[in-house]
Order: C-alpha cells, then structure tokens, then sequence
C-alpha cells in the first residue's frame, strides 16, 4: 500500500489526506498534487521579488502589460498562499501562512498594475513557496 499524499486546504489548518495509488510520491509528484488541488490559473499573473521578513512572506503581484483585460482575484491576498516542506523527508507540503480570514474584495489588476502581498506565516521558516494563480516563487532566508 502506497503513503497517502497530505497537504491542507485552502482556508484550514486540517491536514487533508488523498489516496494514492501509484509509485511512492517525490517532493515533486506532492507539490504537483497541491497545485491540483489550489491552482487557481490566470495566465497573465505573475510573481516577483520574493522576500522573507520575518514572520511575513512578501512579493510582488503584477499582471502582463500584454494581457487584454484585467484579471480578478479571489481575495485580498490575491489568493496567493505559502507552503513548505513537511514530513521527515521533506516529501510532502503543509500551509505555511497564517492567513486563514481573508477579506472577500476581489481585487482586480489592470494590465501592467502590480501589488505588495504580504502573507502573515506560522513562525520564521527557513524557506516558502508561494503559490499564486498556477505559478509559484520559492523564497529562503
């Protein structure tokens, strides 16, 4: 019988456990399971100049000059959310940040806007990933 792959859903702290029936999951394949699982996909978005200042996971939110209309948002936070590496191994990903009450004002970027989000973590880890529409940027002290 396989592990199965365990990372927590947006907006709780609960750990969710999905079934997997296949090889023994890599860092990799788990990560590819909670960008299934959260990925909220809006090409146009993008992620930049990631930093770690203190217990706060920061960067930068803009939207392609290219893109032909605004892109909306989930939240305040832009729906972005931060993850690390769990387990012994380091094989699997739990919530890092702490932002569990977030404000629903979608937010919209017109093409070539950009935004600060600052996401409140649990503690000063060594590393994020942040993930935000689809695409991530990791971060380390």
């Amino acid at each position: 019988m396989q592990p199965p792959v365990i990372c927590h859903p947006v907006g709780t702290r609960t750990p969710a456990i999905y079934a997997y029936r296949g090889p023994v999951p890599t860092i990799y394949d788990d990560w590819q399971a909670v960008l299934d699982a959260h990925a909220n996909p809006r090409p146009h978005a993008r992620l930049s100049n990631g930093r770690l200042d203190g217990a706060v996971a920061a960067a930068t939110v803009s939207v392609d000059p290219q893109a032909s209309e605004p892109v909306y948002f989930a939240d305040n936070l832009y729906g972005a959310t931060a993850w690390t590496p769990a387990g012994p191994d380091g094989s699997s990903w739990q919530r890092a940040d702490t932002a569990e009450m977030r404000l629903m004002i979608a937010p919209l970027l017109a093409p070539g806007q950009a935004a600060e989000i600052r996401l409140p973590l649990a503690g000063s880890p060594p590393a994020v990933r942040v993930l935000l529409a689809g695409s991530w940027l990791d971060m380390s002290r």
